[in-house]
């Protein structure tokens, strides 16, 4: 994986882009004096403002807006630990579930709660075992009850496990599974359901240096239908999300450097699949792209990424139409983490900053959280430009695999202490650090052997005083960081202690950023 440069010098000229005057656009940058603040997800609200979910430091953060993006209300939950709400939807009674994790005294935990408009606690569940679980997407299912999806970690191969726990509408525990496919780590990222009740998952399942994504439906009490790998010998292929499309859903996948679109019918038979080249680079190991249907048939897809990957990915928003055929696409300056399609087809977007580019700000004290809106073209007054995007069609090779399945554990109370705090807001976009130079990583860092196993030495081409360096897992989590100083800054050795499976390397100092795959057998 090569990391890019987000923008070219002489593309901030391009920021002057035209928004149409009958729809409501901004932007804000939402951020706090003395804690970290991260957004995940947002959901519309029933007076059309919009609830925002992430965290505060070492608590869950919920904040609400309204339809201009005026904050009304701040809530920090705290757990006893570290806090994570990754996905927030709305219910069918006019309340919200978030799903996310929390981490204490070493053990990570599953959480989903379910909170009302004001965010108040209706219910709150935490679930515990042998695993560490943490979950990725939750939806309602037709029963008024919950499918959360996520993984299970492990201290033996496999490492990572697809987690699937099924909750009933009062948030009690009706089934679990934890899947394994032989010793390949694999997660589930998202669930859909049928017209028939069925559930359909998406995920992603390693092999060596390259990975597959893995489709399966299931009935509503967890017995498996049929399953699915979609697979490129050669590639990286990651399901990220799907959608709900008539006769059959689209999955938003991640291969290499691109993006694809992969329409399939409701018995997993792929009727297109759609390649986008993204010249700014993606992020493999970034569940945080989504996309949503539009009304007119197409779909609208942000790249996006993980926050603690520090923005050097491309933030892209892509419209396509109903065969996957480019409308339109976007630069937006800032983290994309996910996306609301308006009554007005215009688009509300939550993501994170600062960014690493060449615009004159300086990094702020702590990261910020932005709401952008957008018009029916993604136009915004200040964070947009229109890029180049390639579309080509794709291929890929179907074949049928098995789960083995185990339990992941028990479901408990989990009591909050909430507490209304402030948040800043100040109109504009998220920062940008000045001053990047592209650099292409190969040139770079050299890894040496990659694959590894028992040592990894790290070699650097450019002379610097010092440099963070920063491994992350395919998840996203950091695993590893060390302030490099003296020589270290030319060679640096490391005994593995990772569990075997793909990580990102990642180098940055005050000027440059970049990155590299790094494989541990």
């Amino acid at each position: 994986m090569k990391s890019k440069l987000l923008i070219p010098c002489l593309a901030i000229l391009l920021f002057m882009s035209v928004s149409t005057k009958a729809q409501n656009t901004f932007s804000i940058v939402y951020s706090d004096s003395t804690d970290f603040v991260y957004g995940y997800s947002l959901a519309r609200t029933y007076d059309n403002g919009y609830l925002v979910s992430g965290n505060k430091f070492s608590k869950g953060l919920l904040f609400k807006i309204d339809s201009a993006g005026a904050l009304l209300w701040t809530k920090e939950f705290d757990f006893g630990g570290y806090t994570f709400f990754k996905r927030i939807i709305p219910t069918n009674d006019s309340c919200f579930v978030i799903c996310g994790s929390v981490d204490s005294s070493g053990h990570t935990d599953l959480l989903c709660l379910k909170v009302t408009s004001d965010g108040d606690t209706v219910w709150s569940r935490k679930s515990s075992g042998i695993h560490d679980m943490q979950a990725f997407s939750v939806t309602q299912t037709y029963d008024n009850g919950y499918m959360l999806t996520g993984t299970a970690v492990n201290s033996s191969a496999p490492y990572f496990k697809s987690l699937l726990l099924k909750l009933d509408s009062s948030g009690n525990h009706e089934w679990d599974k934890v899947l394994t496919t032989g010793s390949a780590s694999n997660y589930a990222y998202d669930v859909k359901q049928a017209p028939d009740s069925e559930l359909i998952f998406i995920g992603y399942k390693e092999s060596g240096g390259t990975g597959s994504t893995y489709i399966f439906k299931m009935s509503a009490t967890g017995t498996v239908s049929w399953s699915y790998e979609y697979s490129d010998t050669s590639s990286l292929i990651l399901g990220a999300s799907m959608v709900t499309v008539p006769n059959g859903l689209a999955c938003l996948l991640i291969k290499n450097n691109n993006y694809e679109i992969m329409k399939i019918d409701w018995a997993g038979n792929i009727e297109f699949l759609k390649s986008f080249y993204n010249t700014g680079g993606v992020c493999g190991g970034c569940f945080q792209s989504r996309f949503q249907p539009t009304s007119d048939l197409g779909y609208v897809i942000i790249t996006g990424t993980d926050p603690t990957y520090a923005g050097y990915f491309a933030n892209n928003l892509i419209k396509v139409d109903s065969l996957g055929d480019l409308q339109w696409s976007q630069y937006i300056s800032m983290n994309l983490a996910d996306i609301y399609v308006n009554a007005d087809n215009g688009y509300t977007l939550a993501g994170n900053g600062p960014l690493y580019g060449v615009r004159g700000m300086s990094l702020p004290s702590h990261p910020q959280i932005g709401i952008i809106r957008t018009d029916s073209l993604g136009n915004n007054s200040t964070c947009n430009y229109p890029n180049s995007i390639t579309v080509t069609s794709d291929t890929l090779t179907v074949s049928v695999f098995a789960f083995i399945d185990s339990s992941s554990g028990s479901i408990n109370n989990v009591f909050p202490i909430i507490t209304s705090v402030n948040l800043v807001s100040d109109s504009g976009c998220v920062a940008f650090l000045s001053g990047l130079e592209e650099i292409n990583a190969e040139n770079f860092i050299r890894i040496n052997p990659n694959p590894a196993s028992s040592h990894i030495n790290f070699s650097f081409a450019k002379n610097a005083r010092q440099f963070n360096l920063t491994i992350c897992n395919v998840m996203g989590q950091e695993v590893y960081s060390k302030l490099l100083s003296g020589q270290e800054t030319r060679n640096f050795s490391l005994d593995n202690t990772f569990p075997p499976g793909m990580y990102i390397a990642v180098i940055r100092d005050d000027r440059f950023v970049y990155s590299k795959k790094l494989v541990i057998e």
